[in-house]
């Protein structure tokens, strides 16, 4: 099982996540997987892939995951982490194909509990294409490292939205360790729930490009930016 905590996610589809619920409850949204760099996936990657999907239904906020987003997500209120801790993923909401080396993923449902899914499954196909094709990481704590402190030594504050794109939680998990260690006050903090309490960082992000696209598709994209920002 490749994501092992509930939290392994980033804040911010969390706190879009309220949002929708409080404005959009009754939303039924679809995402598609789009192949950017047209990977060739290897044969079965469809089938692993459904496998780590399918594992995910067992993930639940822990006691300590809850207590740690009480005290540093204090925007959430308590209604909306009681809901955290009774929601589970639904496998029945992601279709996965494969046809050669393409890759098919549409995900459908409530928008307010599909909207989870998308950090997850970008960080599950990144490790598993990396796993399957038998690529290794190279030098990660060295180019960590130096890069923590070059960011120190420039006095540029930063922070860590690597989720998504990352190689693998092992080597995420090290990188923010490394960056927590190195890189002083500068670093501020991990979009990742998860390693933020790990490491006693904060938790930190911003708002999803979704925000404006499914107020584009509710309004028009000539009013999409406006609207989005007033909601």
């Amino acid at each position: 099982m490749i994501i092992k905590h509930f939290t392994d996610n980033d804040l911010y589809k969390f706190s879009v996540m309220l949002a929708i619920q409080r404005l959009y409850p009754r939303a039924v949204v679809r995402y598609e997987f789009m192949n950017r760099g047209k990977n060739d996936f290897p044969e079965g990657f469809a089938e692993e892939l459904s496998r780590q999907v399918m594992a995910m239904s067992s993930l639940k906020l822990t006691i300590q995951e809850k207590e740690f987003i009480q005290q540093r997500c204090y925007f959430f209120d308590p209604v909306f982490i009681d809901f955290l801790e009774g929601y589970r993923y639904n496998p029945a909401e992601v279709q996965i194909q494969q046809q050669g080396g393409e890759l098919k993923i549409i995900i459908e449902g409530y928008w307010y509990r599909t909207v989870l899914w998308e950090v997850p499954l970008m960080a599950l196909i990144s490790e598993l294409y990396f796993r399957m094709k038998n690529i290794s990481p190279q030098n990660v704590e060295e180019k960590a490292t130096i890069k923590a402190n070059t960011l120190r030594e420039l006095q540029a504050d930063h922070s860590d939205f690597g989720t998504r794109r990352r190689f693998s939680f092992e080597v995420h998990d090290r990188v923010v360790e490394i960056l927590t260690k190195h890189a002083d006050d500068y670093f501020k903090g991990t979009s990742n729930i998860y390693l933020a309490m790990k490491y006693n960082t904060t938790p930190i992000g911003t708002m999803p490009h979704e925000w404006f696209m499914f107020h584009g598709a509710l309004y028009g994209y000539r009013a999409a930016t406006q609207k989005a920002l007033e909601a």
